[in-house]
């Protein structure tokens, strides 16, 4: 999401899942100030990953300020109305 590009591109589905299982992606396009927590979110091995947000939320917040990436308009548009419509799922979820 911050290149606007996907790291795990396949022709198929079956290619997808297993270039995300298997090959290291290229993250040389995102922003050097952010790379090395997007690095450690991407890592293979779950014990070298990230515990949870709490880390990365602590990890952007001691580290020097990133630059927002500016995103395409039509790319902000269709997560802006998946947003819209997750929130509303989830309130009528709970109404019922």
């Amino acid at each position: 999401m911050l290149t606007g590009l996907s790291l795990f591109a396949g022709p198929t589905v079956s290619d997808t899942l297993a270039a995300v299982l298997k090959t290291e992606p290229d993250i040389s396009p995102i922003p050097l100030e952010v790379r090395p927590i997007i690095e450690r979110c991407l890592r293979k091995d779950p014990r070298r990953r990230w515990r949870d947000i709490a880390d990365v939320r602590l990890a952007l917040e001691e580290g020097p300020p990133a630059a927002p990436v500016p995103m395409p308009r039509r790319r902000v548009l269709p997560w802006t109305i998946a947003a819209a419509l997750a929130v509303v799922a989830a309130g009528s979820a709970w109404l019922t």
